[in-house]
């Protein structure tokens, strides 16, 4: 009878060792991982708040590469559009956009393209709007010039109204640190901020439609009324 006792407790005692370690196995699995991966960590930042009214109209600026490139795009489509007035007929309108599809314009900081997406199976629109970028012969502001009085981004403030208007950011994440220079600079002269966070790519296709699935919270919005 003690022989068998014996031999039930060895029995469980091996169970206990293969489960001790197969869980030490894990354990050391998960760390090995945790080094090999985890070479990123979070670090808690306080990012400008949105403090927004509806009544206001954003005015777009871009915290992207570094760099703070300020958005007049509204004012350079209407011109663009002024152009020529949308006709009535089908003919009058697939001929406007062939025409659209030419049309070229800037202002000192960014040029601006019209485009068209025909649907290949037809010549229905898919979608009409504007490609832009920023000129590439400008030295736009960082994070040391954004806040000095001759900075470009201030000579964009100094056109647009706070009690109208707020600054919009669109910022990548290689810009965090910027953003939050370029709003302290914007709220000090009375502006209200809004940011959200997306990485351009050049050029850049913005909807002048802004019908149902379009974009509706970039820096056109559905202008022109199309």
């Amino acid at each position: 009878m003690g022989k068998r006792r014996r031999s039930a407790v060895l029995v469980q005692l091996d169970s206990l060792s293969d489960i001790m370690t197969c869980s030490v196995g894990i354990v050391l699995f998960v760390m090995i991982q945790a080094v090999l991966t985890g070479n990123a960590f979070v670090v808690r930042r306080d990012l400008p708040w949105v403090d927004t009214e509806a009544k206001l109209e954003p005015t777009w600026v871009l915290c992207q590469g570094g760099e703070v490139i300020p958005l007049k795009l509204d004012p350079v489509v209407k011109r663009m559009l002024a152009r020529r007035p949308l006709p009535d007929t089908r003919e009058g309108l697939i001929n406007w956009l062939e025409w659209w599809q030419q049309q070229h314009d800037e202002n000192e900081l960014i040029e601006v393209w019209g485009y068209v997406n025909v649907n290949p199976l037809g010549d229905v629109p898919l979608d009409v709007g504007v490609k832009y970028q920023p000129k590439r012969n400008i030295q736009f502001d960082t994070i040391e010039t954004v806040g000095q009085p001759s900075s470009l981004f201030i000579q964009h403030l100094s056109q647009c109204d706070p009690q109208k208007e707020y600054i919009s950011f669109a910022v990548d994440p290689a810009s965090i640190d910027l953003l939050e220079v370029a709003a302290k600079t914007a709220r000090e002269r009375h502006f209200r901020i809004g940011w959200q966070p997306e990485t351009m790519n050049w050029p850049r296709l913005e909807s002048l439609m802004g019908g149902p699935g379009k974009r509706r919270g970039g820096p056109l919005g559905g202008i022109g009324g199309l």
